[in-house]
């Protein structure tokens, strides 16, 4: 057998302007916890974030390696959907996981930029491997700026980051890589 791969690039991607927000769905899930915790969970989030309550969902498994849980947030607005997670530690409380996982939701909620702060860091690699594009996003993280600052160095691409008090705009160039 003969497998013939290739190459394909993407079209640059350019997120300026947020959409409307078509949904948002909250979910708890526990494995080998009692389900109760996923219920602390999701009341803690349906409080914090005042969505209707058929936005939450529990999930519960008995058949897993080791105890565990998780909140998740999703929000789904134009072209973008973006997942919030919080994965619960020993000694923290439900309700603690879900208020940092619902804090995380309204920040993005609460701005006005088309990609969050997680996902920008996302974005870099595949445009900048790629045919670039642009994002409005909350200021960046320095994880972000360092691996900003590392693409410049290794692909010789054009990045730009121009903030505000509030949002950052990110370039990253569309025409050849620089040289140099």
């Amino acid at each position: 057998m003969i497998a013939r791969i290739f190459p394909s690039t993407l079209k640059p991607l350019n997120l300026l302007e947020r959409g409307d927000l078509l949904s948002c769905r909250g979910e708890a899930f526990v494995a080998s916890l009692p389900f109760e915790i996923a219920r602390r969970e999701l009341s803690t989030l349906k409080e914090r974030l005042g969505w209707p309550v058929e936005s939450f969902r529990p999930r519960q498994s008995n058949d897993s390696l080791s105890p565990g849980n998780v909140v998740s947030v999703e929000i789904e607005r134009g072209q973008i959907t973006e997942f919030f997670s919080v994965i619960g530690e020993r000694g923290i409380s439900a309700e603690l996981v879900a208020e940092r996982a619902a804090a995380e939701a309204q920040e993005n909620l609460d701005s006005n930029v088309p990609v969050g702060r997680h996902l920008a860091d996302q974005l870099l690699l595949p445009l900048a491997f790629n045919e670039g594009g642009a994002f409005w996003t909350l200021l960046p993280a320095e994880h972000t700026l360092s691996q900003i600052n590392l693409l410049r160095q290794i692909l010789a691409r054009k990045i730009v980051v121009a903030a505000d008090s509030a949002r950052a705009r990110i370039d990253i160039g569309t025409g050849p890589r620089e040289q140099g």
